[in-house]
């Protein structure tokens, strides 16, 4: 299994980023800058913004989510891409 992710980002990233940002916070922020940051901090480290893995499904509510997705967007190509009902072939 890969890295995880949010999006198409690795979480590795976003704690880089922010271990800069709070690097310099400290060293070139004012003190209300510094306060707020040290508010915030305690939320972006808590479990809701933490990378979770999804639970899996069953085989049948795979099948029932392929089926309500069909029915609502129309059928998909073998690669999982729209098919366009104007082209043929």
């Amino acid at each position: 299994m890969g890295e995880e992710r949010y999006g198409r980002v690795k979480f590795a990233t976003i704690q880089a980023t922010k271990n800069e940002l709070r690097q310099a916070i400290q060293s070139e922020g004012t003190e209300r800058i510094q306060a707020l940051w040290d508010r915030l901090e305690q939320w972006l480290d808590s479990p809701p913004m933490q990378a979770q893995s999804t639970p899996p499904i069953s085989p049948e509510e795979a099948q029932f989510n392929a089926i309500r997705h069909h029915e609502r967007f129309g059928p998909l190509d073998e690669k999982g891409n729209p098919v366009d009902p104007r082209r043929r072939g």
